[in-house]
């Protein structure tokens, strides 16, 4: 069943590895749920303007205030189709963090040739177990692609690579990480 509408924020939890609130409702599945939070970390990555990035970590306060900027996103937000009860509740108490800042500007993947990345990150497990999840949520991923125009293979190739499909979460909230990204931009 599609029904984007029936996300009801109140029922909202907390993934305690990385603290980020993902939709849990008995109208969607997890698979449904991962899609919720991950669909609002697109839109927020959406607003980051493209451009080569400085290896200098900034200092955000010459930056604009940061509750003027989220509010921005808000509005852009609902434009968009996510409801201000659901962006008010995965937004709630984020603030710039600098580490996230930090550890963009020194990522080690930035270090390796393509070919050495490419080797140690896209291997046949991972291949295999991407395909196999391809098809397990193709329905969903489907819907996914018709919405918001995102081919489900490269969803399924960000999953692989960003979180080895859930297996690392990290230690940041995913949402306070992504949209530190954008208002830096």
């Amino acid at each position: 069943m599609h029904c984007p509408n029936a996300i009801n924020p109140a029922r909202l939890s907390k993934c305690g590895a990385i603290g980020v609130g993902i939709v849990s409702s008995p109208y969607l599945s997890k698979a449904r749920d991962f899609a919720a939070a991950l669909l609002l970390v697109f839109f927020a990555l959406a607003t980051v303007a493209e451009g080569a990035q400085d290896t200098q970590t900034p200092d955000l306060s010459e930056q604009p205030e940061f509750s003027q900027w989220l509010a921005d996103l808000r509005a852009e937000a609902l434009t968009r189709g996510i409801s201000a009860e659901l962006f008010d509740v995965v937004t709630k108490g984020i603030v710039p963090a600098e580490e996230v800042l930090e550890r963009d500007r020194h990522q080690p993947e930035f270090r390796l040739t393509f070919d050495r990345y490419l080797k140690r990150t896209v291997t046949d497990a991972r291949v295999e177990r991407g395909r196999e999840l391809l098809n397990k949520h193709s329905a969903l991923l489907r819907e996914v692609h018709e919405r918001y125009g995102v081919q489900p293979r490269f969803l399924v190739a960000f999953w692989a690579l960003e979180s080895n499909f859930g297996e690392y979460t990290g230690n940041f909230s995913v949402i306070e990480a992504v949209l530190t990204l954008a208002y830096d931009t």
